[in-house]
């Protein structure tokens, strides 16, 4: 017989989220093309010009600002940080379109471009957010969003907040 304590024990206490995809977005850096970000009515957009570069290496635009790949690799990042603390619902149990949150991502894979599209509704102070097409709606919080918004905005200073 081994005494553990409970400290020990408390590590393995998991929950069903622990378990689960949290976040909504799942794409490959290197494949991203461009993003358009829109919240609250504010659009940005962030578009590769050496379209067959790997991300960190390639001159990117946010607006008519030119940017680095080192650059352009964090804003990239910053959507896939987003996540939920909750398990995500059935995409067809929350309304989504229309919303305040839109991104919609560029993407090159195999030669063919192809966009997906993400649509968020805000209620209060969170945001559910489903692909177009996808199963599954995420909880964020709107302040996460808004950091995000924030960064594509060019305050770097919100983001790291």
């Amino acid at each position: 017989m081994y005494q553990v304590s409970d400290q020990s024990l408390a590590s393995l206490q998991k929950a069903p989220v622990d378990f689960t995809a949290t976040s909504p977005f799942l794409f490959d850096n290197d494949k991203v093309q461009n993003v358009k970000l829109t919240w609250k009515g504010q659009s940005w957009m962030l578009a590769k010009t050496d379209k067959d570069k790997v991300t960190a290496e390639a001159s990117w635009k946010l607006g008519d600002k030119d940017l680095k790949g080192s650059e352009a690799s964090p804003l990239l990042d910053q959507l896939s940080f987003l996540h939920t603390a909750q398990l995500p619902q059935p995409a067809s149990s929350q309304s989504t379109a229309n919303g305040e949150f839109k991104v919609e991502i560029g993407l090159s894979v195999d030669g063919k471009d192809t966009t997906e599209v993400y649509e968020g509704k805000l209620s209060q102070d969170q945001v559910w957010l489903a692909k177009q097409g996808g199963e599954w709606a995420y909880l964020l919080t709107a302040a996460d969003v808004q950091k995000v918004a924030d960064a594509y905005a060019g305050k770097p200073e919100e983001a790291s907040k």
